[in-house]
């Protein structure tokens, strides 16, 4: 069988062994012969084991770094633990980029090897290799000794590149991504992008140049608030200009332009600069900033460069753009700044009619007591709103300014708008450090109300002679009397201290006995119907009983308020302290379904109440109270 198959296989063999196709297949034998010869008998693939590309290669024990490119030169040096470029040009490097490369380094393994025995003339080595004039060759300083690491061609597919240590008898080939990666193309791959390098962050006094609209603030010191200077003499928005000075001072830059000493400034828009920030501590300059114009094709960056150094660079525009926005924005809206802390005294001196004057003061654990003209305790819920009421007041703005008027004016001349003799008066103080006094933060004098706002002005501050305006609704959120302080709460038991409820209406008397929990019964002589665990919950709110809004102490009129000797009544028995008590509290209606209440306050004064409607419904509902005026 297999003797009448083989001339069938001869034949087709002789028909596929054409003359072209013999060619062929000779030039592809040549070929593959030529590459296994020149080029894969010359390469091992590395075994595990094989030293690193650099033996004994120590990253920390470098302390300086040239990378010889083609056209150019980069060296930097370290020092202090912090690397600086010194060539091109001296220049603060991005540390992190040149410690990456020295740890890249380190790690560096070759994927094949070129070994010793296979490189015979050097001279045809370095020219196939790529050695005679290398991509780049970088030269580590590692204590006395220098170590070179030339990077030559890459390899036929573009994934490798041809590696030789000088001294070592061998070429490694390993990954391009190392020179991807860790190896500067130019100067400016190593720069310190941060563009201030400030060491000294003393100074006292900014100046922003800027045509008409710049100004010049001040502070005593580096922890005090900034103070406009010029041109008016006011207070600033130091938690703004402290947050764009810390922006400023931590501006990246977007990309290097030129370091010509000799470069057309003006081109820039920097010869003369749009606008200058300068930095100084007392007579001693510290740090200027010009700032010049956008990029043709590029409106969203900006030139800038430090005044008396040959850098441009351009960065964000949006990071420096709040500097251009002139001296009214940098002006303090808010009336006072409490910064997070509370203030300890509050003294408000009301000079028109029904005006009071009243005294609040902090205690211990953050309550306040009224203090003047009477003393009670203030309610912390109502106090915490009134200073927040405060710290939000902010100056609106008229005609675009952030004050009415900034004139040195003479006290006669605030008639016009109320001041001479305000309105309403607040001083707000704070304990000093030593505790043996009290600093006024602000004082506060508010005038004449126009077109729904109101004139007011910083007293306490001499120097300070503007007038602002607020919302006139904003004023009337701040307490006007002591009464709007006064703790709301006005029982405090629990049900469990109640031995009876007494509830006086309609010429009616009925009397519930408190027996135990949830445990109630009508009094001998009472009449109706009860449900007892209702009267628990309507005991347990006399307890927690709180006024909406205080409204008047020992009211001459009760009538006004629709309280009469016919009005409901409530009487409640607790046992507080070992004594038995009785508290009482009358309710009134007047016409609108207003609801008001009337109680005997520790002090002896009786005190008449807003009613919280949903509390004076859970009365009706539990204590089958009245719900309509007597008649």
């Amino acid at each position: 069988m297999f003797a009448e198959e083989r001339p069938g296989a001869a034949f087709v063999f002789h028909r596929a062994m054409n003359p072209k196709n013999t060619a062929f297949l000779v030039v592809l034998a040549a070929g593959l012969f030529a590459f296994i010869f020149f080029f894969e008998r010359h390469q091992h693939k590395v075994e595990p084991g094989v030293p690193h590309v650099l033996p004994a290669f120590k990253p920390a024990e470098v302390t300086g770094v040239q990378i010889l490119l083609p056209k150019s030169e980069i060296s930097a040096e370290r020092t202090n633990h912090t690397w600086q470029l010194t060539k091109p040009l001296i220049y603060p490097a991005q540390s992190n980029l040149i410690e990456n490369l020295l740890q890249a380094t380190a790690e560096l393994t070759p994927q094949t090897q070129i070994p010793a025995q296979e490189l015979k003339d050097r001279t045809k080595l370095n020219e196939e290799y790529g050695f005679d004039n290398p991509l780049a060759t970088i030269v580590f300083q590692q204590g006395d000794e220098q170590r070179q690491l030339k990077l030559g061609h890459l390899t036929a597919p573009g994934d490798q590149i041809y590696a030789q240590v000088v001294g070592l008898d061998r070429v490694d080939i390993i990954d391009v991504e190392f020179v991807k990666k860790f190896v500067p193309r130019d100067a400016n791959d190593w720069r310190d992008t941060l563009f201030i390098n400030l060491s000294d962050s003393n100074f006292d006094q900014l100046t922003v140049a800027n045509g008409a609209q710049g100004f010049v603030l001040q502070r005593e010191s580096t922890n005090q608030p900034w103070h406009m200077f010029k041109p008016v003499r006011t207070r600033a928005d130091y938690p703004k200009v402290d947050d764009l000075l810390q922006h400023l001072l931590q501006l990246r830059v977007a990309r290097f332009v030129t370091d010509d000493e000799k470069a057309d400034l003006e081109s820039y828009g920097l010869q003369p600069p749009a606008l200058e920030v300068k930095l100084d501590h007392g007579t001693n300059a510290v740090l200027g900033v010009d700032f010049g114009r956008s990029p043709t094709n590029d409106s969203g960056a900006i030139f800038v460069r430090q005044v008396g150094k040959s850098t441009v660079v351009l960065v964000p525009r949006e990071a420096v753009a709040a500097w251009f926005s002139g001296a009214e924005e940098f002006r303090d809206r808010h009336l006072v700044r409490l910064d997070g802390r509370l203030p300890d005294l509050i003294e408000v001196t009301g000079y028109g009619t029904n005006q009071e004057t009243f005294t609040v003061e902090r205690t211990t654990n953050d309550s306040w007591h009224l203090t003047k003209p009477v003393e009670f305790p203030a309610d912390t819920n109502m106090m915490r709103a009134f200073v927040e009421d405060f710290a939000r007041l902010q100056v609106v703005r008229v005609d675009n300014r952030v004050a009415v008027n900034d004139a040195a004016l003479p006290d006669p001349d605030f008639v016009r708008y109320g001041l001479v003799k305000p309105v309403r008066q607040y001083i707000i103080k704070r304990k000093a450090m030593s505790g043996s006094s009290n600093t006024v933060i602000a004082q506060l004098d508010f005038g004449s109300v126009k077109d729904g706002n109101i004139y007011v002005r910083r007293a306490d501050l001499p120097e300070e002679t503007s007038v602002y305006a607020v919302r006139e609704s904003e004023f009337e959120r701040l307490a006007a009397t002591s009464q709007q302080l006064r703790v709301r709460r006005i029982w405090d038991f629990s049900e469990d201290d109640v031995t009876s409820i007494i509830i006086h209406q309609n010429g009616h008397e009925q009397k519930l006995i408190h027996k135990g929990p949830n445990h109630w019964s009508i009094a001998p002589g009472s009449q109706g119907m009860i449900n007892e665990l209702e009267v628990e919950v309507g005991a347990q709110e006399l307890g927690l009983l709180e006024a909406a809004n205080w409204i008047e102490a020992s009211p001459a009129n009760l009538a006004r308020y629709g309280i009469s000797d016919k009005s409901p009544q409530i009487s409640v028995e607790v046992k507080l302290n070992g004594k038995l008590e009785t508290l009482t509290l009358k309710i009134g209606w007047v016409p609108g379904g207003l609801r008001y209440g009337l109680v005997r306050m520790p002090d002896g004064q009786d005190w008449v109440f807003d009613f919280p409607p949903l509390v004076l419904a859970k009365f009706v509902s539990y204590l089958n109270l009245q719900d309509a005026p007597t008649p």
